[in-house]
């Protein structure tokens, strides 16, 4: 018992957001099941229409109000700050930010960079969808893993992303110097 509330607990520190919809069932039987698949995939419900309306909504609050320009101003500019490296990278950019279950880089925020970086919606929403799959996959293997192994695979996947960013940096700059 005390082994399977560890798993709980893994579950809502490494990815709330993917595993939330989950958590009641993960109580009974930690390992993945089919039931189970359906929770990431409804985060992507709104990904779609965040990507096609976000920009009409701001332009229509934002005539209407100042109060509304304002938070519209704080939303796009916390989302640039946030899109720097999914500017430089685009859909492999925005697949990777979704992918990585860290708090404030799941599939609304990735839509909303997608909206405000003008990428295609096709482009935008799949490099989302594969993002949410590929964090699923990975809180699921969080989860299975138990708490002490969970915190050492979140600092690896830490440290192995800061060096996939710069060794795609530097990638992209040799490529640029051709």
């Amino acid at each position: 018992m005390a082994r399977r509330r560890r798993r709980v607990h893994t579950c809502h520190i490494a990815g709330a957001r993917v595993a939330g919809s989950n958590s009641g069932r993960v109580l009974d039987a930690p390992s993945p099941r089919p039931a189970d698949r359906p929770g990431s995939l409804w985060n992507m419900v709104p990904v779609p229409f965040i990507i096609l309306y976000l920009k009409k909504l701001a332009t229509f609050l934002s005539q209407r109000s100042a109060w509304a320009t304002r938070i519209m101003d704080l939303l796009f500019e916390r989302a640039r700050r946030k899109a720097a490296p999914v500017e430089e990278f685009q859909w492999l950019g925005l697949m990777l930010f979704v992918a990585v279950p860290f708090p404030g880089t799941g599939a609304w925020t990735g839509a909303i960079i997608a909206s405000v970086l003008g990428m295609p919606f096709w482009s935008g929403l799949s490099a989302n969808f594969v993002g949410v799959v590929l964090a699923g996959l990975l809180v699921n293997l969080l989860m299975n893993l138990g708490l002490k192994y969970a915190i050492g695979t979140g600092v690896l996947l830490f440290i192995v992303s800061t060096v996939m960013w710069g060794a795609l940096r530097g990638v992209k700059k040799s490529l640029n110097t051709k």
